[in-house]
């Protein structure tokens, strides 16, 4: 297998309880060439020699659920940008390479994000590392091991990130890929959708792959590629299934009632990642991993 040449880092803002929105989303170019600087001093703080890297950063704010999406489409726009910037970290060390707009526009539409997931109380910044395939693997390692437990920005980059955003931090921290997995798990296990997470988790790092989920308190789903589809139960099968889940009687009806509203949450999930979810109703016994979609 061949190493990755390159690490997808974020940094990832937590905005304060109640407060109000982002004044803006994407950062001129003077601006984002001030933060991603602060970026790179605070990498380098916590990783010396990671500066050898070219570091490139887009200086605008997603919804976690568009960074994670089959085949990585941000991180793929990212990496576009930095393979067409002149120069090479090969040449005599790393560049730093900032990626903004001006009045809502923005570098690439790749890189836009998607206003249907609104702006919540984490909001993203990709990064970039990339390099000497050795170094990246070095560098790599490290990070995993080290980010999540001591990745907080510093006080001059977070500063910077809450007035030139016009937006009112709680935290700033660094993540690597799989530490934003790991909290999208927990937030969608306390959600009491967490059964979800593995389908989705499939989905980003196997894109062509069939998938399939049947648990009693969601909907049946079936991926096939890049189509998922979502049982609509009938009423005759729906019951039973919740029966096994509680076994309270008013909590029982609760759900039934509750079940519609449970359909459009979980299609909304599944939507937010990208994953095209289509509905298909089923007659009652009827499994959706016995019909043929093809």
């Amino acid at each position: 297998m061949t190493s990755p040449s390159s690490i997808s880092l974020l940094l990832a803002l937590e905005r304060s309880p109640q407060s109000i929105a982002p004044a803006r989303d994407v950062l001129s170019l003077t601006q984002a060439s001030a933060l991603v600087q602060k970026i790179a001093d605070d990498l380098l703080r916590l990783h010396p020699g990671i500066d050898a890297l070219d570091l490139a950063a887009a200086a605008i704010l997603f919804d976690p659920a568009q960074l994670l999406r089959p085949r990585w489409p941000l991180d793929a726009a990212l990496t576009e940008l930095v393979s067409r910037a002149p120069g090479s970290a090969e040449a005599g060390g790393g560049r730093l390479l900032a990626f903004g707009g001006e009045n809502h526009a923005y570098p690439t539409p790749a890189l836009t994000p998607d206003t249907r997931l609104g702006q919540g109380p984490l909001l993203l910044i990709p990064l970039r590392l990339s390099g000497d395939v050795e170094r990246v693997a070095r560098f790599t390692d490290a990070l995993e091991a080290t980010l999540f437990d001591q990745g907080m920005a510093g006080a001059g980059t977070a500063l910077l990130a809450q007035e030139a955003f016009g937006i009112e931090l709680e935290h700033a921290r660094y993540l690597t890929r799989h530490d934003l997995c790991a909290m999208t798990a927990m937030q969608y296990e306390h959600a009491g959708i967490g059964a979800l997470w593995p389908l989705i988790e499939t989905a980003l790092y196997e894109p062509d792959a069939d998938d399939s989920l049947d648990v009693d308190d969601l909907p049946p789903l079936r991926r096939m590629g890049e189509v998922l589809w979502l049982g609509e139960l009938d009423e005759a099968d729906l019951r039973p299934r919740l029966t096994r889940v509680f076994d309270d009687a008013s909590m029982l009806e609760s759900a039934l009632r509750r079940w519609p509203a449970r359909m459009a949450q979980v299609e909304a999930v599944l939507a937010a990642h990208g994953l095209n979810p289509q509905r298909m109703p089923l007659d009652a016994g009827q499994r959706l991993d016995a019909i043929s979609l093809a």
